[in-house]
């Protein structure tokens, strides 16, 4: 069986179908919820019995708290995990008077069945009509309860061979006949199914050369990562030491000397990889051979993995290593949305709070996504609490990026990295450029990202008593500041919520422009920001780290918080994209607009000229249904003042070496003209002018 998916139609299907009441809303659809509390009987849910237990959906009229979900577990009912809408999936031990519940608010108890738990799958092999002899790979997601040899005996049953099995999420890989499916999930332990989906990368072209006397290190500076490494504006010279990146691609970097003692590698991963080392290379490359193409964190240590592998086996030996930053280039067909890769990155980042996602949005050319509303990558990528970066250099990559949403209308790419002039390690200690291909698979943005993030953790580290920081913290901060891309304002499906800003993140960190705090369903909490005079604009961003859906869920958002700013009685929303009538125009070239947001876990509000003074800024616990919310608080003020970001204090400016210029302003108008002074600002050399106001960089080349 073929799995093809128009993404857009999906979309649309997906996004209509979460915003009924009283409805279960599931990707196989819509089922009506009917009270039932009152007749349901045991009799009635004997397909959902398993070793005494009943194993069910359950809907609330309202969410239970915390109080209420501690007796329904002496009374021998066990929430297990959320769907969407009021509806948990529970286990009930028999005996218990079902009608008692209806004191805990407790409408319906239904059997989970077979439609209910696709996920990517056509319903036509749970309908009873399917007698397809083909074979496909699936993976299930069985309740721990699921005795071992029960699982096995089920599978053998259906005729089933077993790939793989990973303890962590109860999933269980396996190669079973299409005609068999319906028997496989009847059991009440299976709750979820899926395809095996096979990730795949374009190859990569590039032009071998070494580094000429003309190229820079524009690729850092562009993102201002080099302002960090200057001790004499920060306090220290932070390069990522003590920080481990774990990356995944197919093998171990080959040997240079700009790695020298800094990578390592998990058991089995025996391969070199030339690709490896390209990641390698922009996330940490410490210019040992060259020093011009020193990049990111070249003091962190490099743990590599094969593929997956570093994300499935952080649990265990990756752990270990003290690793804060996760990623892989691998990603999965343009917006199958929300699976168990999303899941299992959405469980990792609240059961370790300090290591951080670094993944690739993916691009439109991969797996013949050719539409580009909804074409964002599905797995690792549509995690609601991972990284998702995209190549924001020249128009022809540009064109080729994948664009959000996800399929349930989530913000997606969550940030655009600028990766124009890259340069790349290669064999023998030498280096290459990137003709084509490079910036089409998340090489350049990822490592970036991976690079930004380590340096950042150092400093919070630095300055926090050796302590990790907080992988929402870390994710707040990227977004909430990134510079917007000037064309409207506010989060878009294409750039996410900006291009990278290592100089301002690092601002948000020095200045300890943050804060962070719990919530439960149904408070809130107050805070109070004062803003000072000559702000041009400020930025305040609400995140928390969500916690996983359930993946057959219309909606992977579970915690809902919101995010109110109110000032002398104006009250300022967070930018939300249009989508009640999702078109390419409305989705990719509609400003954002202040709003509600029920679908992100990041919601930003944006004052322009703003007047100083105390401003509220209230958190709403809308709806949590399961347990306490942590989130962070993080602003930004933008001001009118022209901040030079590179040449900075100290560097060396060579003969006959390409030199960027960069600069940061907001709401400038008219002309830049830039100036340069070699006798202490003594006499001046004019290096240009006339350069528009919506330029942030100029490269010469001296003489």
């Amino acid at each position: 069986m073929a799995l093809k998916l128009n993404s857009f139609f999906l979309f649309l299907l997906l996004f209509f179908t979460t915003s009924f009441a009283q409805t279960l809303n599931l990707k196989s659809g819509n089922y009506p919820i009917e009270s039932n509390i009152e007749t349901i009987s045991y009799e009635d849910l004997e397909d959902s019995k398993y070793n005494n237990h009943y194993y069910v959906y359950v809907h609330f009229e309202r969410l239970p708290d915390e109080q209420a979900r501690l007796d329904l577990k002496l009374m021998g009912f066990f929430i297990d995990s959320y769907i969407n809408n009021k509806v948990y999936y529970c286990k009930i031990k028999s005996g218990l008077k079902l009608n008692t519940l209806k004191d805990y608010s407790v409408n319906s108890i239904f059997t989970v069945k077979p439609i209910y738990k696709l996920n990517n799958l056509p319903i036509d092999l749970v309908n009873g009509t399917y007698d397809g002899e083909d074979s496909i790979e699936v993976v299930i997601q069985s309740q721990s309860d699921f005795n071992e040899q029960d699982l096995e005996m089920l599978i053998q049953k259906v005729n089933g061979q077993i790939n793989d099995q990973y303890a962590y999420l109860n999933l269980t890989t396996l190669t079973v006949k299409e005609k068999d499916i319906l028997g496989l999930i009847s059991h009440p332990l299976i709750k979820i199914i899926e395809p095996k989906i096979l990730q795949e990368r374009e190859k990569l072209n590039f032009s071998k050369s070494s580094p000429p006397s003309s190229i820079g290190t524009q690729i850092n500076k562009l993102n201002k990562l080099n302002w960090l490494y200057k001790s004499n504006l920060v306090g220290n010279n932070y390069n990522g030491n003590g920080i481990t990146i774990a990356i995944g691609e197919d093998g171990y970097p080959w040997p240079h000397i700009d790695l020298k003692n800094r990578v390592s590698t998990n058991q089995g991963n025996s391969q070199m990889s030339l690709r490896s080392l390209l990641v390698a290379g922009l996330s940490g490359g410490s210019g040992n051979f060259f020093p011009l193409l020193q990049t990111g964190a070249w003091g962190a240590d490099l743990r590599f993995s094969l593929g997956n592998n570093a994300v499935y086996d952080l649990p265990n030996t990756i752990l270990n290593s003290g690793v804060s930053v996760v990623s892989t280039t691998k990603y999965d067909f343009c917006n199958l949305g929300y699976n168990l890769n999303s899941q299992l990155v959405d469980r990792q980042s609240n059961d370790f709070g300090f290591v951080n996602y670094s993944f690739f949005a993916g691009h439109q050319l991969a797996f013949a996504c050719f539409a580009r509303v909804a074409s964002i990558a599905g797995g690792f990528t549509s995690s609601k609490n991972g990284i998702a970066s995209t190549n924001g250099h020249d128009a022809v990559v540009k064109g080729l990026n994948a664009y959000g949403p996800t399929l349930d209308g989530r913000i997606k790419p969550d940030i655009s990295v600028d990766v124009s002039s890259s340069f790349y390690l290669d064999t023998n200690n030498s280096y290459k450029s990137s003709i084509s291909g490079g910036g089409y698979d998340g090489i350049e943005s990822i490592s970036i990202v991976n690079g930004t993030i380590a340096i950042l953790s150092e400093m919070y580290m630095d300055h926090n008593n050796g302590q990790m920081p907080p992988s929402g913290l870390m994710k707040s901060i990227l977004l909430n500041s990134a510079d917007d891309d000037k064309l409207y304002v506010g989060p878009d499906f294409r750039h996410g919520w900006g291009y990278l800003n290592a100089k301002r993140a690092s601002d948000i960190l020095l200045k300890n422009q943050y804060f962070a705090d719990s919530i439960n369903n149904g408070f809130n909490k107050t805070h109070y920001l004062n803003i000072p005079s000559g702000v041009k604009q400020v930025k305040v961003m609400l995140y928390w780290n969500d916690k996983e859906a359930a993946v057959n869920s219309g909606k992977a958002l579970v915690n809902d918080l919101d995010l109110t700013v109110y000032k002398s009685g104006v009250t300022y929303l967070p930018l939300v994209i249009d989508l009640s009538s999702p078109t390419t125009q409305s989705l990719y070239f509609t400003p954002a607009v202040p709003g509600l947001d029920t679908l992100n876990n990041a919601e930003q509000v944006v004052i322009n000229n703003p007047n100083s003074g105390l401003y509220e800024l209230r958190v709403e616990g809308g709806s949590i249904p399961v347990g306490s919310q942590d989130y962070f608080v993080t602003y930004v003020f933008e001001y009118k003042d022209i901040v030079i970001t590179h040449p900075l204090p100290g560097d060396v400016i060579k003969p006959n070496n390409l030199e960027s210029y960069c600069w940061e302003s907001y709401d400038t108008t008219g002309f830049f003209k830039i100036e340069l002074s070699i006798d202490n600002g003594l006499t001046w050399l004019k290096l240009a002018d006339s350069i528009p106001d919506n330029s942030r960089v100029k490269y010469f080349k001296h003489s």
